[in-house]
């Protein structure tokens, strides 16, 4: 999913999919992209439009729709592959 770059102080990017009704958010602390379903397109729109977009994601957003990892993001100090 192509996601369009926003530099909020909690949300790096963020992409949405209307056939499919998928929001995709990435984060700045750690670079992890999380996908949220069954996402009505017109909170997609009122998401993009919104002046504080981290107030709105944790209010409208984040615990509301069924949600899953799909990149955990940067590796920890002292990861090594496999673990």
């Amino acid at each position: 999913m192509r996601r369009n770059r926003v530099g909020t102080r909690e949300i790096a990017s963020m992409g949405y999919d209307a056939l499919s009704e998928v929001l995709e958010i990435e984060f700045q602390r750690d670079g992890q992209v999380w996908q949220y379903t069954e996402v009505p397109e017109d909170l997609w729109y009122r998401l993009r439009g919104v002046a504080e977009i981290d107030g709105f994601y944790y209010r409208h957003i984040c615990g509301q729709f069924k949600e899953r990892a799909v990149y955990r993001g940067r590796r920890r100090a002292g990861y090594r592959e496999g673990e």
